[in-house]
Order: structure tokens, then sequence, then C-alpha cells
């Protein structure tokens, strides 16, 4: 499986919760295209709200910056064996 169908598996599973449905889950740019980037829905969309924040760390064990959470190309694979199964 390739980055970019590791990286739509993740966002379906990250936006399946209601409380993440306005987050973005991307591909990061440039030399960081196999991270994946996640970035809040809050004002602007460029901010986590306290829900989203409550819930990456509930659902998904990620603690995310004040606008910013990302993946890493080598932890992929072992977040879609735990938490897209």
């Amino acid at each position: 499986m390739d980055a970019k169908e590791q990286i739509k598996i993740i966002r379906k599973a990250i936006k399946s919760k209601p409380e993440l449905k306005n987050v973005m889950v991307r591909n990061g740019r440039g030399t960081a295209w196999v991270w994946v980037d996640i970035t809040g829905g809050g004002e602007w969309g460029n901010s986590f709200t306290a829900e989203e924040r409550k819930a990456l760390r509930q659902y998904f064990n990620i603690n995310p910056g004040d606008n910013f959470a990302v993946i890493s190309p080598e932890f992929r694979a072992t977040f879609i064996e735990k938490y897209c199964s």
C-alpha cells in the first residue's frame, strides 16, 4: 500500500468521529509529503477546538499542538493497524 492510500484510510478513520468532522487530514508538502498533516477546524480553520483536541487524544492517542498534528511515515502502517481495523 502506498502513502496516498494510507493517508486516505487514516483520513476516513479520523473523520468518522463526529467531533473530528471539520479537521483537515492530508499529506504534507514538499519534502514532508509522506507525513500526515492534521489541522483543526476551529476559527479560520487553523486551530483545534477543545472538542477536537480531546477526541484526537481519546480515540487516536494523538497529542496535537495548538494548530497542527502529524503522523510520521514510520507510524502510518501501525496507526492503520491499530485504529483503522
